[in-house]
């Protein structure tokens, strides 16, 4: 079964707290998201529906469908209804949502131009090799061995074509390894040293950590269960790997700030203000200060790494139309020459 996406998670739980509020019950709301979906989501909002009307709670009923609602949408809807506070769980939820989906809006919208740019140069190289094989064709000479392989122009474009497939198969392949944590710690450890672009990746994790964490806290979620929610939340294995540590501190005893520091993971201001917050029983607003903040940083840091991104592909296109240009003259026009000049 498909997971829903940000939007759609973003819009059902405002949706549920806008009709709890209003009086309405939440078998009605239930039927009216399911009304309103299709595919998956009309199935499982019918699902949930079968399992209200039989006497399941609605965390029981959503629990039921497996993994198709996220761990910190179940966990702050269970607080929400043990707490008779579920309207005030989705609101926070939605908001939450919707901050994932504003960061991702920013992040594309910084990376479209260099994409953009990335994939002209991919086709224009392609379209290059093609035009030497209709040249080829169209004057009757032989066909040019672009770098002495012995192979045709269709064969060096079938490479080509093959060789862009598995650059970007291995982009994804690379970016769930690490998301996974196959390969350890040492990818994003090599990446946080890279000027700018380690600063922005650390950024981004802890802006859905602390998005997640003032959610789970105001939704009155214990310490241990909010710190694995907001552990999870990074999606890198770089600080979920510190959980069972984690818990073991908060079951000694220990603060969540402490338990933070500890893990060596978190920079310091991020420590410092769970630390404010705990003091002085404002984690929620200490946290959400602290994601807008990032946001602003994130932003300003993607535009830099957009233009720098931007930069290095043109250059790399012309380079590449340098060495194109450059190797076909040698071969063309000089050394025919250099070996009509031998000949006589």
């Amino acid at each position: 079964m498909a997971k829903p996406n940000y939007k759609q998670l973003q819009d059902w739980f405002h949706r549920i707290s806008l009709l709890y509020r209003t009086g309405i019950d939440l078998r009605t709301t239930v039927s009216q998201l399911k009304q309103s979906s299709v595919g998956a989501a009309h199935d499982a909002w019918a699902a949930i529906e079968a399992d209200l009307l039989q006497g399941h709670t609605l965390y029981d009923a959503m629990r039921r469908q497996g993994n198709y609602f996220p761990q910190l949408a179940l966990a702050l809807v269970e607080a929400g209804e043990r707490g008779g506070r579920l309207e005030q769980s989705a609101e926070r939820l939605s908001l939450y949502y919707k901050g994932l989906i504003e960061t991702r809006k920013s992040f594309l919208a910084s990376i479209a131009w260099p994409a953009f740019e990335l994939g002209m140069a991919i086709f224009i190289l392609g379209a290059l090799i093609l035009v030497l094989g209709l040249v080829s064709s169209i004057t009757g000479t032989p066909p040019l061995d672009l770098f002495g392989f012995g192979w045709t122009i269709r064969q060096y474009f079938i490479t080509y074509c093959f060789l862009v497939v598995m650059f970007f198969a291995s982009l994804v392949l690379a970016y769930q390894s690490i998301a996974r944590g196959w390969w350890g710690t040492w990818p994003l450890d090599i990446a946080r040293r890279i000027p700018l672009l380690g600063r922005t990746i650390e950024m981004m994790a802890l802006t859905r950590t602390a998005w997640a964490l003032a959610t789970a806290y105001e939704a009155g979620i214990n310490a241990i269960e909010s710190l694995k929610l907001g552990l999870r939340s990074t999606q890198q294995w770089y600080y979920q790997r510190h959980q069972n540590d984690a818990e073991a501190a908060i079951r000694q005893g220990r603060t969540m700030a402490q338990t933070l520091r500890q893990t060596q993971a978190f920079p310091l201001d991020f420590v410092q203000t769970v630390e404010t917050g705990e003091l002085t029983g404002t984690v929620p607003e200490s946290l959400e200060h602290l994601s807008r903040r990032y946001d602003d940083e994130i932003q300003r840091n993607l535009r830099t790494l957009s233009t720098i991104g931007g930069v290095m592909i043109m250059l790399m296109i012309f380079a590449s139309l340098g060495f194109v240009i450059i190797y076909l003259y040698y071969n063309i026009y000089f050394k025919p020459l250099m070996e009509l000049g031998r000949g006589i």
